[in-house]
């Protein structure tokens, strides 16, 4: 909050001055009193409390941070919330008069409270600090937060307490961010109940189905009040402890319930629903809505000022050299061309873009002010006209070089051409362009103003076209392989048409030689010397069309990005390997580009052949004869309502969603019904990042996968706390009994691992640079700030006192040493399971760096086996499973021999190339995705081998990142992924052939039996 803003509101209420109070939306987090009579919740990041009736609502916490997951103390003298004041989401409690604040936990990680036991001593929560998500206890005063689960890749998430404290329920399945009101299949929560302790223990899961079953919270009776989807719709549910006569008790339609509570008395649960908080009271069975007001003066201006001098998206330099227009956070602003003041020339909270100059006065550019794209003209003085409007989208606008004719992408099935001075459209080409919605182009004018350049995608790469303006003529000049990476351009002269597009590994630069290079005759030098010189046609197009295609030159070999021609056409300037070059026509090496920091995009010539490009958010001009770049310094003063903004982010989104979803019919979904819906919500939204998470819940309406928001960067806490890593884990029921700081294992690759540092199982702590842990002193907050330092840690190790000092790593190490960690433990117990029969891979992700694993450690690990277990349980997905399948469905045709090695008969496939060659089998669970998906369905299809575990989660569509002119963000799936018979991956997960469950039980015993099956049915398969 800004410290005007928070002046504002203290003096209104310290001078008595009235604050009229307005209603709001959404509140957030509902937490009742014991008795019942007061609610607590999270509003604008803060925390409020009003009467459980609703009405008028006091603020108890003033923060910059987000407060939120209240949760009262059974004896109702003080409220526990996370807050995210100290960089991540920590424990904190308050008096409920908001006095007295205190900090209880102190990891880098977040920790979220749920419950609090009925002694009121424990607050359970879940957090991910040593994996995915885990359960924790933590002292209601607070100390180090003591783990409770176990499995460093399964999810547990969202606790509750017993009335008599001897149970735990809390979920596991899928994600503990539950938005997707119609959500069903193996990645949606179950509910498990386990006996309370340290850890957890005897776990049984109470809702086994594909519904969404969360948010288990105990009546005074030791039933359970949870939310469900198993209607069709989220609602409140009430069953007995074990699961049974389950009974819906709400009926909304049309909405997402969250964060149920119940008052210590059971008179009353309060809960989410559609922005608003309801209360439900189980002894009239009646739902009610509540109203909540608050002081007119609130944390946040409506209007933003800045001053902006970076942040360039699109820029156009005029006719004479003068002026420049940039876009800068989707608005048009000119400014000398060698910088300077600005002025803004649109102002209109939508997004406008893609400018051109029409003439000296006259700018046209591309805006989504009418709920879609069209075209408008703006002049010097701001005034703004429509230019062209159509039913279709317009976009991408490209003005030829005589300033004739305007071309420019219509929907994404048409290249159009029209007379810049107005008239009727010319359909140029058809096909099918994606990119050109999410701001892409892919035509480009001749120097002559006679040709445009097109990519024309087809079912595996694209087509290079030139096309007449005025006539008819078309010619295809190259065939990609997979598509061009920046749409193809013409050099200068005229003779040849360049683009990058990857043919191989890398996207590299190529030339099209339109008319074959001239033959020289030496002999014929001396005759020439008395013959006049015949005029040069420069930028005249001539296309020899003979052999055309294999004319293609390629120009680079180990990438290349964003290429311009230099106006002599000798060189083209591109991005090799982040560094800005000039690469040579005729072909040679790279000439670096001198004061350029990173990349170099939408590079341009503009007039008197002078370059320019953008970088870092900044225009810059580059001095050809030197090679160097210099930055165009402006100042833009930008006046945002962002109440306004809002609402065009809203369109802008809606907007994304209706013409890129992949599914045109939007999953059987009224979009438009969602909009409307919708729209009267946005006005409610507290900041931008309430406002992205509205956005977020707008769009898993559409019930599918692959769907999300991301707001803008926040601005840095003032204070973020780094727990330094040292790789311990500590004997958790000795903690909680004791506190005593005793090792029970040791992170392969950490820096207790280290024989310098070396800790031992047994170990306990006993100072930290001196300080005893403990209560007072939590081991977390003697870590904290110690990364990369040496910390003297004093131990008892078997009666004996020593030291040892450690380097404690960086948060981030954990999460990958404890992955490694698990795929050594896995490898083991395949090994020892099968008594050294069977190799273990595990794929961690559909990428490059674990596909280049998986290839590596199938030449090292599988030498000598006769199968292997195959796993992709835990692999979020990405893009290279034909890649791992293409390695797998190898036969053996041709077989090598050595002499003097009779043993070694080796595949010509292995000898080679990659290939397994070997019976393998698959292991799948919910956590299983995407790209994951699409490999356990070729796994099955093409025979390989049985598959073994849980269903996937049936979350299969392509998805990218659309982003929006303040910063955010959304995924836009615009693909779908079918079986070749039609069924639609998504929404309907890949089965397994041998159904296995987890079992937290049997991994407490040392057992994943997911694994112990593969293992098992594998052997089967092999004859072992």
């Amino acid at each position: 909050m800004s410290t005007l803003k928070v002046l504002a509101l203290a003096g209104c209420l310290l001078s008595g001055n009235v604050c009229f109070a307005t209603p709001v939306k959404r509140v957030m987090h509902p937490a009742l009193s014991p008795d019942a009579k007061t609610l607590v919740f999270s509003w604008q990041g803060d925390l409020w409390s009003a009467s459980s009736s609703g009405g008028t609502a006091r603020r108890l916490t003033v923060h910059p941070a987000t407060d939120q997951f209240p949760r009262w103390t059974p004896d109702g003298s003080r409220i526990v919330f996370a807050s995210n004041r100290y960089g991540n989401f920590d424990v904190f409690s308050i008096k409920p008069d908001g006095s007295d604040l205190k900090r209880l936990s102190f990891e880098s990680s977040y920790e979220f409270p749920c419950a609090i036991s009925p002694s009121g001593k424990t607050i359970y929560g879940y957090t991910n600090a040593w994996g995915r998500q885990d359960i924790f206890m933590l002292d209601i005063n607070g100390g180090d937060i003591i783990r409770l689960t176990g499995h460093p890749l399964e999810t547990k998430y969202t606790p509750g307490v017993s009335p008599d404290g001897a149970t735990i329920a809390y979920c596991t399945g899928g994600s503990f961010n539950w938005r997707n009101p119609n959500a069903k299949g193996t990645y949606t929560a179950d509910i498990w109940l386990a006996d309370a302790g340290v850890p957890l223990r005897n776990h049984r899961n109470i809702t086994r189905n594909e519904w969404q079953d969360q948010f288990p919270t105990f009546a005074r009776d030791g039933s359970l009040y949870f939310v469900s989807n198993r209607s069709g719709w989220p609602n409140l549910w009430h069953m007995k402890a074990d699961g049974s006569a389950p009974r819906q008790l709400t009926h909304h339609l049309d909405g997402t319930m969250r964060w149920p509570t119940i008052s210590g008395n059971g008179a009353l649960i309060a809960y989410e629903f559609e922005s608003m908080i309801w209360t439900y009271d189980p002894r009239s069975q009646r739902s009610q809505e509540l109203t909540f007001d608050v002081p007119d003066d609130q944390r946040l201006n409506p209007i933003s000022e800045s001053n902006l001098t970076s942040g360039v998206t699109n820029y156009a330099i005029s006719p004479d050299g003068k002026r420049a227009v940039a876009v800068i956070r989707g608005e048009l602003f000119l400014m000398p061309e060698r910088g300077g003041p600005t002025r803004r020339l649109t102002d209109n909270t939508a997004l406008d873009f893609q400018p051109l100059w029409l003439d000296q006065k006259r700018i046209l550019f591309a805006s989504a002010r009418t709920g879609k794209r069209d075209l408008f003209t703006v002049g010097l003085d701001g005034e703004t006209k429509p230019f062209i409007q159509d039913s279709a989208d317009l976009m991408s606008p490209a003005l030829s070089p005589d300033g004739k004719w305007l071309a420019f992408h219509r929907g994404m099935n048409e290249v159009d051409v029209m007379p810049a001075s107005g008239g009727p459209l010319k359909v140029l080409s058809k096909g099918y362009w994606e990119d050109a919605l999410q701001g892409g182009t892919s035509i480009s004018w001749s120097p002559d103003s006679k040709w445009l350049a097109i990519d024309v995608p087809t079912d595996r790469g694209s087509n290079i076209y030139l096309r007449e303006v005025e006539g008819a003529r078309k010619v295809l000049v190259a065939r990609t392989a997979r598509g061009i990476s920046s749409p193809p351009k013409f050099l200068p002269n005229g003779k040849g048409v360049y683009f990058t597009a990857q043919e191989a590994a890398e996207s590299d630069l190529f030339v099209i030689d339109l008319v074959p290079p001239e033959v020289i005759f030496s002999e014929d030098e001396l005759e020439k010397l008395d013959v006049p010189r015949a005029e040069k046609k420069i930028g005249v197009v001539e296309v020899y069309e003979p052999g055309i295609e294999d004319r293609m030159r390629r120009l680079t070999s180990t990438g290349a990005s964003n290429p311009q021609a230099s106006p002599d056409s000798k060189s083209i300037w591109t991005n090799v390997q982040g560094q800005l070059v000039a690469i040579p026509v005729s072909g040679g090496p790279a000439v670096p580009v001198v004061g350029v920091t990173g990349a170099a995009t939408d590079i341009k010539i503009g007039p008197l052949n002078k370059v320019y490009f953008l970088s870092a958010g900044k225009l810059n001009t580059l001095n050809v004869e030197k090679g160097l770049a210099t930055p165009i310094n402006f100042s833009a003063n930008l006046t945002i309502n962002l109440k306004d903004e809002d609402r065009a982010l809203f369109e802008e989104i809606w907007w994304a969603l209706d013409r890129m979803y992949y599914d045109e019919k939007h999953n059987g979904k009224d979009w438009s019904a969602i909009r409307s819906k919708f729209s009267k919500l946005v006005p409610y939204a507290t900041d931008r990042a309430d406002f992205y998470a509205l956005m977020g819940e707008m769009m898993e309406e559409l019930n599918s996968s692959h769907l999300g928001s991301t707001p803008p960067p926040p601005e840095k806490p003032q204070n973020d706390d780094s727990t330094g890593f040292i790789g311990v884990e500590w004997n958790w029921d000795l903690l909680h009994k004791i506190g005593a700081y005793v090792v029970s294992s040791v992170l392969i690759g950490s820096p207790a691992s280290h024989p310098q540092s070396l800790l031992l199982p047994g170990d306990r702590v006993l100072f930290v640079d001196g300080v005893a842990p403990g209560p007072d002193h939590p081991m977390a907050a003697l870590l904290n700030e110690k990364t990369a330092r040496k910390v003297v840690l004093k131990i008892d190790r078997a009666g004996k006192s020593m030291e040892v000092d450690i380097k404690p790593a960086l948060p981030a190490t954990r999460n990958a040493l404890v992955y490694e960690n698990w795929v050594k433990w896995e490898r083991q117990q395949v090994d020892r399971l099968s008594k050294g029969t069977l190799a273990y891979l595990h794929i961690e992700g559909m990428n490059e760096p674990s596909h280049e694993l998986f290839l590596r450690q199938i030449r090292t690990l599988t030498p000598g086996k006769k199968g292997v277990i195959i796993d992709v349980r835990f692999n979020g997905g990405g893009s290279t499973s034909h890649k791992a399948l293409g390695v797998l469905i190898k036969q053996p045709w041709l077989i090598r021999t050595y002499r003097g090695a009779p043993d070694i008969r080796l595949s010509e496939n292995i000898n080679r190339g990659d290939s397994l060659e070997l019976p393998s089998a698959l292991l799948i669970n919910q956590h299983s995705f995407s790209n994951a998906e699409m490999f356990a369905e070729g796994f099955r299809r093409l025979k390989i081998g049985p598959l073994i575990g849980v269903k996937t989660a049936g979350g299969v569509i392509s998805t990218a990142p659309y982003s929006l002119w303040d910063g955010g963000a959304i995924r836009l799936p615009s693909r779908g992924a079918y079986t070749i018979e039609g069924e639609n991956l998504e929404g309907n997960g890949r089965k397994a052939d041998v159904p296995v469950p987890y079992d937290p039980n049997a991994w407490q015993g040392g057992h994943d039996i997911q694994l112990e099956a593969a293992v098992s049915e594998l052997m089967k398969r092999i004859g072992s």
